[in-house]
Parts: structure tokens; C-alpha cells; sequence
């Protein structure tokens, strides 16, 4: 595991650009339904959502390599094999009319011109820039909006999608004994719930599964805070951040996976807003909220 943490290393460039795509939950409401009160409403949650991604699902294993692509149509043969972290540009993206969750959200749009806003999230842009994300949300993207045609000054249609940066990574578990870990823990948890005079052990051992969680993404330049007689912050040259992170005996999370964790749980919270369809009210993370009874049999079937 030491020698995989050590090849794994990011440089300055990779580790802002995993800082620039890492996302929490997914939460949003669906505007058609906002200010309203509603009854009837069912709710289905994701049992430690976090925890059970990191069980189950792929993770970036393999040191990252750039490769240059620039449109679509040459990224989609890495999609289906690799974990692509990207940066991209959007040209006329409007969200699909049966969508009732839009996915992209204005605050990892560093550039945008023309956006309509739906509380945060984007219904459609004439363009958007430098937007950082992994395959997964790509997938999602591509699946909740459409494009319309744009043209240059020239008259000459242009791609709605452009590449400006892509690293990629084999894809994999975590390793085997954080995993085994995870599982003692979430046990431990389960096993301890509602039992009389164990209420502190089963405080503990949901603490350190949250935790593990929150170790993978924990940002590592963070400004050094200093007092003699006042209070003073500087900020540590990131170069020297990592240096130090890497050769730490008690550093062994690759920080590259942490980005993966909640990305999953979006795709996995995303086919609960999927099988709602217009009756979406909610969602939260790990939640989904919708009405009509009919539903119920299909989230069952998902589980």
C-alpha cells in the first residue's frame, strides 16, 4: 500500500485540479414544486451512502497521465475504461425537457455568459467555462442536457464540448485493508444501534466511519496560523505542502480518490431522481423525495 500511495503522487498542477473538481452532495428541489405544501410525500435514503460507495465502487489506482483530446467524440473510447478528470467548456447547453434536477451548479463554472439560474443550478448557458468534473458527472451531464448549434464569427459550427485538460487513471478498489476497516466499523455500527448502556461505543464507531470519509477529501494547503501577540496567517508554498504530505510516514489516503467517493453517490442518488421522473420533488445527498405511490415498487426493484 506505501509503494501505491508513493507512485500515486500529484504534482502541483494535478492537485488543483482535484481540488477544483471535488464536489459534496447533490441537493436540490425541484422548482416546480418549491413554496408549495405537499402531502403524501415518500422519501427512500441511501444507507451510508459515503461508506457504501467506498466498498463497492471504482477508485483511481494508477498514477495520472494527460492525454490530449480535444472533442467528444475522442474522449468517449477512455469514458467507459478510465477515471477522467477533466476540465471543460460548454457551448449551448440547455437542460432536457423531462428533467427535473439539473445537475451542473453555478459554482464550479468559472466562466459562464448567459445563464439562467435555477437556484444555483444551471437550466442553460450559452457558454461555460473551465468546468472541472470527473467521467462520472460527464455521464450525467450528457444524459440530463442537450445542445443547440453554435456558430463562429466566421458562420462555422463549433463543438459544443470542448477539452481543454484530461488526466486519466486505471480504475479499481480501495485497497483491501481500508476496506476491511470500513467494514469492522459499519458492523460495529449496526451491531450497537438501540442497545442499552452502548449508546457511547455506538457514537464512536459511526464517528470513525463519517471520518474516514471526510480524511479522503481533507485539503492539504491550508494557510499555517501563527500568534505571538496577534494573530497571523500565511499561506505555505504548495510544492512544499505535498513534498512534506508524501514523504509523512502518516500519510497513506490517495487523494485523487476522495473526489470519486461523492461523485458516486451523486450517480447512485441520480437513479432514484431518475426513476421519478416528473414527480422528483427533493433531494438531498442520500435522499429522494417524490409523490405518486407507483414509485415505491421501482425503488424497491433498485434495491
Amino acid at each position: 500500500n506505501r509503494k501505491d500511495f508513493e507512485k500515486t503522487r500529484l504534482n502541483v498542477e494535478q492537485y488543483q485540479l482535484i481540488e477544483n473538481i471535488f464536489r459534496g452532495g447533490n441537493t436540490h428541489a425541484r422548482r416546480h414544486m418549491s413554496n408549495t405544501v405537499l402531502h403524501d410525500v415518500h422519501s427512500f435514503d441511501m444507507q451510508s451512502s459515503y461508506i457504501g460507495v467506498m466498498l463497492m465502487d471504482y477508485f483511481p489506482i494508477s498514477p495520472l497521465v494527460e492525454i490530449k483530446v480535444k472533442t467528444l467524440k475522442d474522449l468517449k473510447k477512455y469514458l467507459v475504461k478510465y477515471c477522467c478528470m477533466l476540465e471543460l467548456d460548454f457551448f449551448g447547453i440547455h437542460e432536457k425537457k423531462d428533467n427535473y434536477c439539473p445537475y451542473i451548479d453555478i459554482a464550479h463554472c468559472k466562466k459562464h455568459h448567459k445563464i439562467i439560474n435555477d437556484n444555483g443550478r444551471v437550466k442553460s448557458a450559452e457558454y461555460i467555462g473551465s468546468y472541472y468534473c470527473t467521467e462520472i458527472d460527464l455521464k450525467i451531464i450528457l444524459d440530463t442536457y442537450d445542445f443547440k448549434d453554435v456558430y463562429n464569427s466566421k458562420g462555422e459550427k463549433i463543438e459544443n464540448i470542448v477539452i481543454k485538460k484530461c488526466f486519466i487513471s486505471q480504475r479499481g478498489k480501495l485497497n483491501k485493508e481500508f476496506r476491511e476497516r470500513l467494514m469492522y466499523w459499519y458492523e460495529k455500527k449496526c451491531t450497537l444501534k438501540n442497545v442499552n448502556g452502548k449508546e457511547y461505543e455506538y457514537a464512536k464507531s459511526k464517528n470513525r466511519l463519517n471520518s474516514s470519509f471526510g480524511m479522503t477529501i481533507q485539503k492539504l494547503a491550508i494557510d499555517e496560523i501563527t500568534y505571538t501577540d496577534k494573530w497571523e496567517e500565511s499561506k505555505k508554498e504548495l510544492g512544499e505542502v505535498l513534498d512534506f504530505y508524501y514523504k509523512s510516514k502518516n500519510s497513506f489516503l490517495i487523494k485523487q480518490q476522495g473526489i470519486y467517493v461523492t461523485a458516486h453517490a451523486r450517480r447512485r442518488l441520480q437513479e432514484g431522481i431518475n426513476i421519478c421522473g416528473s414527480d422528483y420533488v427533493y433531494g438531498d445527498t442520500d435522499s429522494c423525495k417524490f409523490i405518486n405511490e407507483k414509485h415505491v415498487k421501482e425503488f424497491n426493484t433498485l434495491n
